[in-house]
């Protein structure tokens, strides 16, 4: 019995000590070649497309009306981790996954530092946001040719985007915020997990798609448009806020469906030019004329 336990506290020491060598090697791996601040400046002229992608970082992209050029700005990462590349009007970021390292079960890693890009006002023509499991933010109204912007498990937040071609924003497993969302092409909002809320789409396409959340959105409708709105379990309301000419169609398995005010689901307004379709297998549905 005496031999087990002296047997015993051998091991736990043996233990302690090895666990001791392996986290003081596991900071000197995390930290090492790591900076708390690491900032680039990269040329960026007038009609350049920017793309930026992350495995696990939060993108923000924000708009200085003094800058020049593209700068971004991320702590703690290894340099690796980080490629800005430029190939001819095209301008490409992207961290990759950072670097886990196991000892035993368990793993360590530095926490996923905030990718910050700003960029110069009126010189973005094609804008892609893309990061897997972090929050995508835009905190400037922009003017461009397209954007795409998107998160697969994590909330999706611009304001104002005006383009030329396209609009699209989605997330698999969170949430899409956007303000005024105008374009000459198609617009696509999606979520498959998560409540949609804009303040105003205007475009000549609109479809607005949520699988498990509620759909909220502005339609002022100042010329014709084809408009889908579409959750299959969830609210789905729209303002048309005093449009003129448009014709409703709202369908639902299980719920409720108001048009301004009434238990009905069809309504022709003066020329009936913009088509408006509502639906949901599993909730009401309400307009407000």
């Amino acid at each position: 019995m005496l031999k087990d336990t002296k047997a015993n506290k051998l091991f736990m020491i043996a233990l302690v000590i090895l666990l001791a060598l392996g986290f003081a090697w596991v900071r000197g791996e995390v930290f090492r070649g790591k900076t708390i601040r690491d900032t680039e400046a990269i040329p960026f002229a007038k009609g350049d497309s920017l793309s930026v992608s992350a495995a696990s970082n939060p993108i923000v992209l924000e708009i200085d009306p003094g800058a020049t050029s593209v700068s971004l700005e991320i702590g703690r990462i290894d340099k690796k981790q980080l490629a800005v590349a430029k190939n001819g009007s095209n301008l490409s970021i992207k961290v990759s996954p950072k670097k886990r390292i196991w000892i035993f079960p368990i793993f360590f890693g530095s926490p996923s530092s905030t990718l910050v890009v700003t960029a110069p006002p009126d010189r973005i023509k094609d804008l892609s946001l893309a990061s897997i499991s972090g929050k995508v933010t835009v905190l400037n109204s922009l003017d461009l040719n397209s954007a795409e912007i998107s998160s697969t498990s994590s909330k999706v937040s611009v304001l104002d985007i005006t383009a030329n071609k396209t609009i699209s924003l989605s997330s698999v497993s969170g949430s899409v915020d956007a303000g005024d969302l105008t374009s000459n092409g198609p617009i696509e909002v999606s979520s498959t997990s998560g409540r949609i809320e804009v303040e105003s789409l205007r475009a000549p396409k609109i479809t607005v798609n949520s699988v498990s959340g509620s759909v909220d959105v502005a339609l002022p409708l100042p010329s014709p448009s084809d408009v889908t709105l579409s959750s299959t379990s969830g609210q789905v309301e729209a303002d048309l806020l005093g449009a003129d000419h448009y014709t409703i169609n709202a369908h639902t398995t299980s719920g409720s469906i108001t048009i301004g005010g009434e238990q009905r689901s069809t309504l022709t307004k003066g020329d009936g030019s913009s088509r408006i379709t509502l639906q949901t297998v599993s909730g009401s549905i309400s307009i407000r004329p």
